[in-house]
């Protein structure tokens, strides 16, 4: 701790000395207490280097540390080799407290284990979490990595000590590790995909084969930062945390890899490339076995330009379809693919004989085109407006709206964007760079990552700590909204009352009604269905939709009915029929008719 003066004095389990040493880098606690800011840390000075030096002298944990399954990098076991703690199992009085440290996408974690609240000699374990980059995060490397590293030591003490039943209690400060942790698989099966799979899966093997039952508790974290008297678990959250972090040190001091590897227990996993996965991701497999297909797919498809997919910042786009409505987000993978029901689609599919936009009637509309339309202007210039409002709203760079705003209207015309003359946050570099890109993909959502580059700049200049990334998803989801008003008034204008396609099916109706009345009454008509023929044709077209629409329906059914033969029935049959009907009404039995 920080002593007071203008000295810098640091404090090391009670001894004073004036400057840091050089081995002694590490990481800290940081908090604010009233005006001030606390750095707290604790570091053991000692000859020896390694945060939990090994006794060589064990056999049992020897084991742990030679071989690579085993999450034990190093360990510190009791002078009596475990004993008191293999006592303590049996009694019921073991405790075990895990925690871990992460940071730089690099985890370590630490935990202990004693016999009981009084026991003074107690077992240290410290681990580096393996796994990918992408795979590290706080709950797997603060939590689960060191229940597994007290897990596996659990399990060669009770095998060296012949430990046959008993309990312990394992605690931890990390609420969501300590749920999945202490599920059974049999009440919420493990899931392939689940983050942490790797560890997850050991842990709960281990807890179900363990000849001692694992109970669990939650300890609050950081208690000393808040002023409060620490019990036993508390304090040894704090120790266990100080020897994740000074472990964390050592490791980067030494370069030591976490690369991931097959954990003891754990009876099935995925590689890809001959490296280990800590869960089945989905989306990473179907990158890795259609991405190259895929890519290709489109770029012939939609003529998709695939030669600087990597500078899309598509994380911010993936963010902004999220956000929206589920029936929004099928709308606009539609939309964005050209899959969806344009006149130009529909006359490809066969379901129209035309491509004509409704609004203007060009020939040809697409999914550019609904945005493009001529008919459109007023609509373009409310979103325009509300685009404007949408920049000011989240701090945008003044230069830098203009480009974008500008960059649109230009689209929208077919011409080319005008280049800003000012370069004073990136925004020239923007506009560049996403012509390479095509300002079709700006237009639907498909932006460079100069832009989010250029308001980084902006916010950093005017001391905001505001989120480029969420800054550009808002844009994005902006212009996806767009999208959908100018598709949905493109609908409403098709099926108006007095639209293209209500018109189209007017005169289709006309025509037919007009070809049916021609053909006149035809012979045989029902006397019933004369009056079908009597009002004259400039009257019956007259009428309403459904009105027609009626008329035909009853026209073409009286026509198929006078088609139908008629077979004449004869006097002596119908009275034959009449009396063997009043035979069975008068009986309680009736009679079965004769054959024929």
């Amino acid at each position: 701790r920080r002593q007071g003066g203008r000295r810098k004095r640091f404090t090391f389990h009670g001894t004073l000395i004036r400057e840091c040493p050089r081995h002694a880098t590490m990481m800290i606690s940081l908090y604010p207490e009233g005006s001030s800011v606390v750095l707290d840390g604790e570091l053991i000075l000692s000859p020896l280097t390694p945060a939990c030096p090994p006794r060589l002298n064990h056999s049992w944990s020897m084991d742990l540390i030679q071989q690579s399954q085993f999450l034990v990098d190093e360990i510190a076991v009791p002078a009596d080799d475990g004993r008191l703690i293999a006592e303590g199992i049996r009694n019921g009085t073991a405790r075990a407290v895990s925690d871990g440290s992460y940071k730089d996408d690099y985890g370590t974690a630490a935990g202990c284990i004693a016999a009981s609240e009084d026991d003074q000699d107690l077992l240290y374990l410290v681990n580096s979490v393996p796994g990918l980059a992408a795979d590290q995060n706080s709950y797997r490397s603060s939590e689960l990595a060191g229940v597994l590293g007290i897990l596996h030591t659990l399990e060669a003490l009770c095998r060296f000590h012949q430990v046959t039943e008993g309990t312990i209690t394992i605690a931890l400060d990390g609420q969501e590790a300590l749920r999945q942790a202490s599920l059974s698989s049999m009440v919420s099966p493990l899931q392939s995909g689940q983050s942490s799979f790797d560890l997850l899966q050991p842990i709960r093997i281990l807890c179900n084969q363990l000849p001692c039952s694992i109970t669990w508790k939650w300890v609050e974290g950081h208690q000393a930062e808040k002023g409060r008297r620490l019990d036993w678990w508390a304090n040894q959250n704090r120790l266990v945390d100080l020897l994740a972090k000074t472990f964390w040190n050592s490791c980067q001091r030494n370069s030591i890899p976490n690369t991931p590897r097959p954990l003891h227990r754990e009876h099935y996993f995925v590689t890809w490339d001959q490296v280990k996965l800590s869960k089945f991701h989905h989306q990473n497999m179907y990158s890795q076995l259609y991405g190259e297909r895929t890519r290709q797919y489109w770029k012939e498809k939609t003529k998709f330009s695939t030669e600087h997919i990597e500078v899309i910042m598509w994380p911010e786009a993936y963010q902004a379809l999220s956000r929206l409505p589920f029936g929004l987000q099928r709308f606009w993978l539609k939309f964005a693919t050209g899959f969806i029901g344009t006149s130009q689609k529909l006359y490809t599919r066969g379901f129209q004989d035309h491509a004509r936009c409704p609004r203007c009637g060009e020939d040809g509309e697409d999914n550019v085109h609904v945005l493009r339309c001529s008919e459109t202007a007023t609509l373009w210039k409310t979103h325009h407006l509300s685009l404007q409002s949408e920049l000011r709203r989240l701090h945008t760079a003044p230069e830098l709206a203009r480009a974008i705003l500008s960059s649109l209207d230009a689209w929208r015309l077919n011409t080319s964007p005008p280049i800003p003359s000012t370069n004073l946050w990136g925004e020239h570099d923007a506009v560049l760079l996403q012509h390479t890109l095509g300002w079709h993909n700006f237009a639907f959502g498909r932006w460079h990552t100069q832009w989010a580059l250029a308001q980084s700049n902006y916010l950093k200049s005017q001391g905001s700590k505001l989120s480029p990334r969420r800054w550009t998803s808002a844009l994005i989801k902006k212009l996806y909204l767009t999208a959908w008003d100018f598709w949905d008034h493109r609908n409403k204008v098709l099926h108006a009352p007095g639209g293209p396609r209500a018109q189209a099916e007017a005169r289709q109706l006309d025509q037919a009604v007009q070809a049916e009345y021609v053909l006149g009454p035809p012979p045989g008509l029902s006397s019933l269905d004369h009056h079908l023929f009597h009002t004259p044709l400039p009257d019956l077209l007259s009428m309403n939709i459904s009105y027609k629409r009626r008329w035909l329906q009853s026209a073409c059914a009286s026509r198929d009915l006078a088609r139908v033969p008629r077979l004449p029935a004869s006097h002596a049959t119908l009275r034959r029929q009449q009396h063997l009907m009043q035979r069975w009404l008068r009986q309680s039995n009736p009679p079965q008719p004769n054959p024929p």
